[in-house]
């Protein structure tokens, strides 16, 4: 057939990142790691090694929605660290970002995991008043086991990162666009 980018993947979810290198690396490495029966990636058909030689892996981090209900950060690349300033592995999304930014997140991530949509979002983030970033996003809802997904597979890709934003107090998103694309088993138009 014709070159029609990752697999499985809607094709409007991959315009949506064409001038994105990046994501467009980490959106074929999740089409890779697709359960045709779901239409959802698989943590253990991941393939961290070409991620890694991609150098898509420092941007990647994965939140799991845990048994007591709330969102803990299992993996944060180097990048993902460098932004939110110290690693957030076996926080809490609350003890990461805040209460506040939790509750307007949580919803968000919560959505992506029981309706098996990718979240595609871009728009700046903010340290204080400075512009710390712009950012690109893309939020992917993953399997660990069984067909039912626990975790959020995340990837940004950044424009301009001003260094000396990183000494302000207080990390801020705020969204220029943000688009939800539907994941299908392979070939099915969903029920």
């Amino acid at each position: 057939g014709g070159n029609r980018g990752p697999a499985m993947l809607p094709a409007e979810l991959v315009e949506a990142c064409r001038d994105r290198p990046l994501l467009l690396g980490f959106l074929e490495a999740v089409a890779a790691a697709c359960d045709p029966a779901t239409g959802l990636p698989v943590k253990s058909r991941l393939d961290v090694v070409r991620m890694g030689r991609q150098g898509i892996l420092p941007n990647v981090w994965i939140l799991e929605r845990c048994a007591d209900g709330r969102l803990r950060y299992r993996l944060a690349g180097e990048e993902v660290i460098y932004s939110l300033g110290s690693s957030p592995r076996g926080k809490t999304l609350e003890e990461v970002l805040g209460g506040e930014a939790m509750a307007r997140f949580a919803p968000v991530f919560f959505s992506i995991l029981d309706d098996r949509t990718v979240m595609y979002q871009r728009g700046p983030a903010h340290r204080g008043s400075r512009l710390f970033y712009y950012g690109y996003r893309v939020f992917v809802p993953m399997c660990e086991r069984g067909a039912e997904p626990t975790l959020v597979l995340c990837c940004h890709d950044r424009e301009r990162p001003e260094k000396r934003a990183v000494l302000e107090a207080g990390l801020t998103f705020r969204d220029d666009q943000v688009r939800f694309f539907p994941l299908r088993p392979d070939g099915g138009a969903g029920s």
